[in-house]
């Protein structure tokens, strides 16, 4: 099993921090805090939650930013082909992960209880390079070391969510298993159009579209399955996998044993986690109540079943 995590973990931590200001177990707590009662519609909606990072993981395609930037700024199309209950919790949860007033926002943008010049993670990001820094052996670009450090924060907060939720790597799984079929479909009916002509042509697209979130989904299950395990253990398969994937972070050979790079990385992670350990749940909270705000100001509110509004649940009603 760990062997099969780490297999998968290897298309996730390629990812550039820059793309990645929270990770999904913080999008899918915001989520499961700001979404109604009823378990699916909670469970659907944090999966809709990690999902605008699908494609970030189609590292060679020369669109990348391109679909990016559709899934984390044009997000009012998924919320139009969303017909029921269930479809509409998946898109509140993919809405609520933008990155122009939504939880990426507070992370890569502006800060509300930290780096409010910079966004939370940039600026923890900067303070663990200033505080850890890698060695000189390490060839990095400036944009390189910012962009290792900030999943250094990133995996670091991941983990940490745990301290928050013990079963939120239960959960993440979960959702991702049973996440309803109708979400690959209002992806397809959201951006089939516009990423035409990034694969192809819209049959293309569609194909590509259905490909990659079945990828994301099994990628979601297994990182969930990880984020059950006790701290130590998940620290040390994300090391692990981020030593070994610095070849191609580097452009060329690692120049150091990779025992000694798995112990760095281990390291700098738990550095990250002491330096957010004590204010990165103070400013997730802040981020939801921001979140609820910006989501109610633009339209996106879901009946639950007893008709209400689609609300934060007060910790006495969960």
């Amino acid at each position: 099993m760990k062997h099969l995590v780490i297999v998968f973990l290897g298309l996730l931590l390629l990812c550039s921090g820059a793309l990645y200001p929270w990770g999904s177990a913080t999008h899918f707590y915001i989520d499961e805090q700001l979404t109604m009662k009823s378990m699916g519609l909670k469970f659907n909606a944090g999966y809709g939650g990690m999902a605008p990072d699908a494609f970030n993981y189609l590292f060679s395609s020369p669109y990348l930013e391109n679909l990016y930037a559709a899934t984390h700024y044009q997000f009012q199309p998924i919320w139009d082909k969303a017909g029921n209950r269930i479809a509409q919790a998946l898109a509140f949860g993919f809405i609520t992960h933008n990155d122009a007033w939504g939880a990426d926002y507070t992370a890569h943008h502006a800060g509300i209880t930290q780096g409010t010049a910079e966004g939370y993670v940039i600026a923890k990001a900067q303070a663990l390079l200033v505080l850890a820094p890698l060695p000189p052996e390490l060839p990095l670009s400036q944009q390189q070391g910012m962009s290792l450090y900030h999943e250094f924060v990133e995996t670091a907060v991941n983990v940490l969510m745990k301290r928050v939720d013990p079963r939120i790597g239960e959960k993440i799984a979960f959702a991702a298993l049973r996440r309803n079929p109708q979400f690959p479909l209002l992806l397809v009916g959201a951006y089939a159009e516009e990423f035409a002509a990034y694969f192809g042509g819209p049959a293309e697209a569609t194909q590509a579209i259905l490909a990659v979130e079945e990828e994301f989904r099994r990628i979601s299950v297994l990182m969930g399955q990880v984020l059950c395990q006790e701290e130590a253990v998940a620290v040390q398969l994300f090391a692990e996998q981020m030593a070994d994937m610095a070849d191609d972070f580097l452009g060329a050979p690692l120049p150091i044993p990779r025992e000694t790079a798995v112990s760095l990385v281990t390291q700098l992670i738990h550095a990250a986690m002491d330096l957010c350990a004590p204010d990165f749940q103070q400013e997730i909270e802040a981020t939801i109540g921001q979140v609820a705000l910006q989501m109610a100001a633009h339209g996106f509110i879901i009946a639950d079943g007893d008709g209400r509004s689609a609300e934060r649940v007060s910790p006495a009603e969960k």
